[in-house]
């Protein structure tokens, strides 16, 4: 959740406390016998409050008005915490791949990532001449061209650089 949803969130008790406690002020509920809880601008707010948090409240709130409002406000912090907790799980799970390829050498060691090139272009032609010279059977290019060069070619390379940027 981004700094601005937070604080629209924030913004958002304050207007339902101040509104509950305007809905009870018009219209007072009655005090049960022995009661003694009076409907205060703080008692509304730190009322909503617990209610976003799902800690309850102390405050009985009998006017059907102040109960429906509490009702879309208990349904707007299900969505809200609901979707904190979906965001909260995907951004956990997610596997990032760091990538730790800086050179060629670093490319030609892995094998992790397949990569290719375009058929019969500079970079193929290069590749394959060294990649085949038979002085060079261990080096990084005879690598390369073992992971360009696989199934014939036709598995890590393409015919045109429009299709390999597809295929990435």
């Amino acid at each position: 959740f981004d700094l601005s949803l937070w604080a629209c969130i924030a913004g958002t008790v304050l207007l339902v406390g101040l509104l509950v406690y305007l809905l009870n002020w018009l219209n007072p509920p009655r005090l049960q016998m022995g009661s003694m809880t009076s409907t205060t601008l703080y008692n509304s707010m730190w009322f909503v409050y617990g209610s976003f948090v799902q800690q309850g409240g102390e405050v009985p709130y009998t006017t059907l008005a102040t109960r429906m409002m509490m009702g879309a406000w208990w349904l707007f912090a299900l969505i809200v915490i609901s979707s904190y907790t979906a965001n909260l799980a995907a951004f956990l799970t997610i596997s990032r791949i760091e990538s730790s390829i800086q050179s060629l050498q670093d490319l030609s060691r892995q094998t992790d990532i397949p990569y290719g090139t375009v058929f019969d272009s500079a970079v193929y032609e290069h590749v394959r001449v060294k990649g085949m010279n038979p002085f060079e059977r261990d080096s990084m290019y005879s690598q390369m061209w073992r992971m360009i060069n696989r199934s014939n070619g036709s598995e890590n390379n393409v015919q045109e650089s429009l299709e390999g940027i597809q295929k990435v």
